[in-house]
């Protein structure tokens, strides 16, 4: 036999031997035994291994084995296909399947699909190919053709009227809906013009719509359109808002409008409404626009008429703003003169009743306030040029008289109060000569003053105190003490003394004046001073002497602020300053009115303290002649006389011209004097220096 052998799957099994045998000595049989084996394609059995068994007669026997393979050479065969058939776009496609048989295995089917188009999107042809294949890939085909048509027209659906805004019109907006089986509907509509409605000049329509699927399958159906208006008209330019001066003429521009559908109508209106001023008001100006289908509607412009300009100055009295105006010292009692206020001149745009308020301050220690008029510092009696005062004192401003503490006192500080009612408020701080640690705070009322004709004229005795013969005591005031009181500070703490005036019958009164002070030639003030109190827990009483030297040309500022007001409140704004120099005046000549050549600054006689310096009086004490050298800041006339300490003129012992800067000598005889004590006076241009002189037997 052939080892191997092929054969058609359609002859297996059919008892065919594919083998021979012969033997030696009779006939042989020949069987065989198929075992399946892998391999081949035919289903389920594709190869076996066939053993044949060869025997004789006698059962003698021999084998041989020999491969059986199948093959399949016969496509499959279709038993059922699904037929042909038409359906509308919008029914359901059935999807059946094609079955087949093999000759020798099973069968596997696929289906292929090809859609062809129609002649319009919802026509179109549906190719379903079956393909029947065996194991052994053999296979066969078959085919269905589904045919989908659209044949129905669209469904059309509209209201039979319709009404809509004018604006709407014509811009291609469908007011009907249609629907179709299989396909978009394109509607289009004509439209017939009719009459009717307020909108012009055509107020509705007669519209006929055609609804058309993409098969070209149409519906038709009527509908009646009308043109509504509810839209109000628009302004299409309005005069803006704007403010003008009360001053300006006023512009009134027009406003227009516009229609959406029809013509419009414009009216007007206007209102006033004042403001807080005359000259200050709103025009509210109100146009209204109407078209033919009545809507309206309003706009408002506002003109605002308001009053922004200030007043504006016309006369200032010749003065700038913020100019100073000074006010000189007139007299050493300090007397000033302040200017009256101007009267400011204005003018304004729209308010003729505009106002003008003024402020006035004053700013400075030394104001006068509603109770005092005027003040003066109070500083110590000035020292000679010998370091004494005329009285050969040191320096003191206080003295008590058989007190138990200290006995001089200086000024610390102190001012007079001149009051508006005459009177006059004396308040120091002193502090005691030989304890800096102690002292006390003196305040005198004094009556208003009298001058020498009243005060010497008066009932009774009455006189002036010129130790030193200084000063001029019918120019002096004199008035008496009211009350007085003296509180103890420092180590003085806890001290209380009630002042007096001293002699209690008036006789000398307190003075006031150049000399007045009884102490040199300045501006000043003295006066006697009973006190009685306690003093350290215990009870004093006891006289004094009250001295000062007296600055009242003292400094301070007035200003002056004016506010020009409209009725709206714009302002303008004007202010100068009267400052109170606290310097002296000056006459034509250049000299110092009332204070011939001093520069004022201690308010008396003694004003350059280095026009005229003793250098030195030798010898003092003397016997028979001392020599006086003596210096001047300037090219002046001097005068120098000896003088009792009382003030009377013993002798006039020098008068000339002597220069500036230049030591001079002057030989003063005293052998015929009597002992005791002299004063040599030097004056020029009333200024005054003087140096004592002690004259022995």
């Amino acid at each position: 036999n052939d080892p191997e052998i092929t054969i058609s799957c359609d002859e297996y099994p059919d008892d065919l031997i594919y083998a021979t045998a012969t033997d030696n000595c009779g006939t042989v049989s020949i069987t065989f035994e198929d075992t399946p084996v892998s391999g081949g394609c035919v289903l389920d059995i594709g190869a076996f291994l066939r053993t044949y068994t060869a025997t004789d007669d006698c059962g003698n026997s021999s084998t041989s084995t020999q491969i059986v393979t199948l093959v399949d050479d016969t496509p499959p065969v279709f038993t059922s296909v699904p037929a042909d058939y038409t359906i509308e776009c919008d029914e359901e496609i059935t999807y059946d399947d094609a079955t087949a048989e093999d000759n020798c295995s099973g069968a596997d089917i696929t289906v292929a699909e090809e859609i062809v188009p129609g002649d319009c999107p919802a026509e179109y042809s549906i190719i379903r190919t079956f393909t029947a294949t065996d194991n052994c890939d053999n296979s066969s085909t078959a085919t269905q053709t589904i045919s989908v048509v659209d044949t129905t027209a669209p469904v059309l659906s509209n209201d039979a009227e319709v009404s809509i805004s004018c604006d709407d019109y014509p811009d291609g907006v469908v007011y009907a809906s249609a629907t179709d089986n299989c396909s978009d509907v394109t509607i289009t509509f004509e439209d017939v013009a009719t009459e009717g409605g307020c909108v012009l000049p055509v107020g509705q329509y007669e519209r006929t719509y055609t609804a058309t699927d993409a098969c070209g399958n149409a519906s038709t159906s009527t509908q009646l359109i009308i043109l509504t208006d509810d839209v109000d008209p628009e302004f299409t330019s309005v005069p803006a808002d704007y403010t003008a001066e009360c001053d300006e003429d006023l512009v009134l521009d027009e406003a227009t409008a516009s229609d959406n559908c029809s013509g419009v109508t414009i009216t007007y209106s206007e209102d006033m409404i004042e403001g807080d001023c005359p000259q200050e008001y709103t025009l509210v100006r109100t146009w209204t626009a109407t078209d033919n289908c009545g809507n309206s509607s309003s706009v408002s412009q506002s003109i605002t008429v308001v009053d922004t300009t200030a007043p504006q100055l016309t006369d200032t009295c010749g003065l700038m703003n913020g100019e100073e105006v000074e006010v000189c010292c007139e007299d050493i009692s300090g007397t000033v003169t302040i200017p009256a206020a101007c009267e400011l001149s204005f003018t304004d745009n729209c308010d003729s009743d505009a106002t003008s308020t003024l402020t006035e301050t004053c700013v400075g220690d030394y104001c006068p306030t509603e109770t005092v008029d005027s003040w003066c510092d109070i500083t110590s009696p000035e020292a000679l040029a010998d370091g004494e005062t005329c009285d050969n004192y040191s320096p003191h401003s206080m003295r008590l008289f058989n007190f138990p503490g200290s006995e001089f006192y200086t000024t610390l500080s102190g001012t007079v109060a001149n009051n508006s009612d005459g009177t006059q408020t004396y308040t120091m701080t002193v502090v005691s000569s030989d304890n800096p640690a102690a002292g006390w705070t003196v305040t005198a009322n004094y009556e208003a003053g009298m001058d020498w004709a009243t005060w010497s004229t008066q009932p009774g005795n009455h006189s002036y105190k010129s130790d030193c013969g200084l000063g001029d005591h019918t120019t002096w005031l004199y008035s008496m003490m009211i009350d007085g009181s003296a509180s103890g500070w420092g180590d003085y703490a806890g001290s209380e003394l009630t002042l007096s005036h001293q002699p209690s019958n008036g006789y000398f009164g307190f003075q006031i004046g150049e000399g007045a002070n009884n102490k040199n030639g300045n501006y000043g003030f003295s006066g006697w001073i009973y006190y009685s109190g306690s003093f350290l827990e215990e009870g004093v009483m006891g006289s004094g002497d009250l001295f000062g030297d007296l600055d009242c040309c003292l400094p301070y500022d007035i200003s002056r602020d004016y506010t020009v007001s409209d009725c709206a409140g714009n302002t303008t704004t004007f202010g100068y300053t009267v400052s109170v120099t606290g310097e002296p005046c000056e006459d034509g000549t250049g000299g110092v009115i009332g204070n011939s050549g001093g520069d004022g600054s201690n308010g008396g006689l003694v004003t350059l303290k280095d026009l005229i310096v003793i250098e030195s009086l030798m010898p003092n004490p003397t016997s028979d002649n001392s020599t006086l050298v003596f210096e001047t800041g300037e090219d002046i006339s001097v005068n120098i006389d000896l003088m009792t300490m009382s003030g009377s003129l013993v002798q006039d012992l020098f008068q000339g011209n002597v220069f500036s800067n230049t030591p001079m000598t002057l030989e003063i005889s005293t052998g015929n004097l009597d002992a005791g004590m002299y004063q040599v006076r030097l004056n020029s241009r009333d200024f005054v220096v003087t140096k004592k002189l002690l004259v022995t037997n």
